[in-house]
């Protein structure tokens, strides 16, 4: 399994160097895949057995580096066929790509209404994808949403630059009000050095301090 593993890490890596974004998030989800199949070997268990009918979503960061990556949704159902309605939340200071983001597994033509984040970048602000789908029995549609991270104006970096973003859970509403939500993400955002104006003030300090004690 380990082997495994690292092939399809090789694959993403190899995937990711050429610039294929359409690819990307299968692997990323066979990679998933792979780690649940593990897992459930582990445990001497499989996840159709415990699977209830209904609808799941899974969220997965595909990242190329801090600036750019894709998120990831996997949308479930099991049982009857159902009409599933998706909002998905996107941080501002992540820059939704719209002609690279792609919904495959729906129907033909089915598409996710874009609603723009409103002022600047920050952590507390968030784009929104909206829109229905239709899914049979055992039907799955993957939403995968390219970004490009945007810097941060200096007050609204969190007390740790380094932590990166909070992307909120997906949520999946279907058969009259029963929501499904996925994990949430946390995304690395590119870094600023925030030390630096004060590295300025004390080097500019001590240069007055030098002139007028001499």
């Amino acid at each position: 399994s380990k082997l495994a593993l690292a092939a399809v890490y090789a694959s993403l890596r190899a995937e990711v160097a050429n610039g294929t974004e359409a690819r990307t998030a299968t692997l990323v989800l066979k990679e998933a895949a792979l780690r649940g199949s593990v897992y459930y070997a582990a445990l001497g268990t499989a996840p159709s057995m415990n699977a209830p009918d209904g609808v799941t979503v899974e969220l997965h960061a595909a990242i190329r580096d801090r600036s750019r990556g894709a998120l990831v949704y996997l949308v479930k159902n099991r049982g009857r066929a159902r009409d599933v309605a998706l909002d998905l939340r996107v941080p501002s200071a992540l820059s939704p790509l719209l002609s690279e983001s792609t919904v495959d597994g729906a129907p033909l033509g089915t598409a996710l209404r874009f609603e723009a984040a409103v002022g600047a970048p920050s952590p507390s602000n968030a784009h929104r994808f909206v829109g229905d789908l239709h899914l049979g029995d055992g039907g799955e549609a993957v939403v995968s949403i390219a970004y490009r991270a945007a810097y941060l104006a200096f007050d609204d970096w969190p007390p740790d630059q380094y932590r990166g973003v909070d992307v909120p859970a997906g949520v999946a509403a279907y058969d009259g009000g029963t929501l499904a939500f996925s994990d949430a993400a946390l995304v690395q955002l590119p870094e600023v050095d925030l030390s630096m104006p004060f590295n300025v003030v004390t080097l500019q300090s001590t240069i007055i301090a030098l002139y007028v004690g001499t």
